[in-house]
């Protein structure tokens, strides 16, 4: 009789011993699970902090040989998000000393604006500049009328915040030399700098930050 007891209450420890272990076993996966999610929060900060210096000297260089105001100018970071047809290019950074303008909420679609076409063209520099530009200060009714490649793939009211813009100016950061992963845009409001900017060796910088941040997302 008191075996019995003695064999039914070792037959709970049992259960109760593997039941700790399970839930040691759990804990454990847990831990692994937090040490691969703070190593690759890591790893993102990293690519982050390397891609703002890459746009922060690229800022500093065409500073430096255009003589603009430091204001005047902007460089961003967008990258492709996304699978399928549900793609588009966010803004994952952007370098500017200055509140505005502040920054768009548009979905950059492949072929749409100067970040879309950038994305379509791939391997090749796309900039727009205000001045002279079609459609500038049209009405609604205007922009509806207009030829499809000029509004390129851009509503009515996507075209308004376009115009904020004296210059833009986009370059591909393609991994690999093959692989499109964004591009990196110029920006500014100014029409007197638009003229300074838009010159052969910025179109250098902007490809030398491009590269930068090709090197940055191939070492994440």
């Amino acid at each position: 009789m008191g075996t019995k007891v003695l064999d039914a209450n070792w037959g709970q420890l049992d259960a109760w011993v593997k039941l700790a272990w399970f839930a040691v076993g759990l804990s454990g996966a847990g831990s692994a699970a937090i040490s691969i999610r703070n190593g690759l929060d890591a790893v993102r900060e990293k690519r982050k902090n390397d891609i703002n210096a890459c746009l922060l000297a690229g800022i500093a260089k065409i500073i430096a040989q255009t003589k603009i105001n430091l204001t005047d100018v902007g460089l961003s970071f967008y990258r492709v998000k996304g699978v399928g047809r549900w793609q588009k290019q966010v803004r994952e950074l952007r370098v500017r000393f200055s509140n505005y303008p502040p920054s768009s909420v548009i979905a950059w679609t492949k072929g749409k604006g100067v970040v879309g076409r950038c994305w379509d063209a791939k391997h090749h520099e796309v900039f727009f500049v205000r001045n002279g530009a079609k459609h500038v200060g049209c009405s609604a009714t205007d922009w509806d009328a207009a030829s499809t490649e000029d509004k390129m793939g851009l509503t009515f009211l996507e075209w308004q915040v376009t115009q904020r813009y004296a210059l833009i100016m986009a370059v591909p950061v393609n991994v690999g030399g093959k692989r499109y992963e964004g591009c990196i845009t110029l920006d500014t409001t100014r029409e007197e700098s638009a003229k300074a900017l838009l010159c052969h060796d910025v179109w250098n910088y902007l490809a030398d930050a491009a590269g930068a941040v090709e090197k940055a997302l191939g070492n994440s």
